[in-house]
């Protein structure tokens, strides 16, 4: 495999600038729109890995909370823990949201940079020709899905263990 077949360089069909209106304006044009593409790109990609940091750690500090909690049996702190739970879940579930928003235009801005370091005779840049994975199936996207989905599940599986106590301790209370 060659260099150029493990790397991007394809480019957008849509021009940073439409119609030329002199060479220096057109240059400072796209200067200034790569710099700004790549400095909120930077600022996405920021609040992503502080999402992936922040999520999960605080799905498991406060699910350890809920579940570890040992004090006696009372209906309704176990109803507040399930609820609890389901906020938990919507929250992540936006947050899911929010993040495949976040990647759309996170792969845009690479397309936008991309394109213009081809407009500006950029060989191989930050973008343009950005390495391929090497390892099929790694990339950002299925790494977040996983995560996401960790959590899905997390909240979900501790939603059901209250559950189950409830019910545990509702069918014990009507048989004695």
């Amino acid at each position: 495999m060659t260099e150029k077949t493990t790397r991007h360089y394809g480019v957008s069909n849509d021009p940073i600038v439409d119609k030329e209106i002199g060479d220096e304006s057109v240059k400072d044009i796209r200067l200034a729109v790569y710099e700004q593409s790549v400095s909120v790109w930077k600022e996405l990609a920021g609040v992503r890995f502080k999402l992936l940091a922040l999520l999960p750690a605080a799905t498991i500090a406060i699910l350890a909370a809920v579940l570890m909690d040992k004090n006696e049996y009372n209906s309704l702190r176990e109803i507040a823990k399930i609820g609890l739970t389901i906020f938990g879940f919507f929250v992540t579930l936006a947050l899911q949201r929010y993040d495949l928003r976040n990647s759309q235009l996170y792969d845009d801005l690479i397309s936008r940079s991309r394109r213009a370091e081809y407009e500006l005779g950029v060989n191989t840049g930050a973008f343009l020709g950005r390495p391929s994975s090497l390892i099929p199936n790694i990339q950002h996207d299925p790494a977040l899905r996983l995560v996401y989905r960790s959590c899905l599940l997390a909240w979900c599986g501790a939603g059901l263990l209250v559950l189950i106590t409830i019910i545990k301790n509702t069918l014990c209370t009507a048989m004695a």
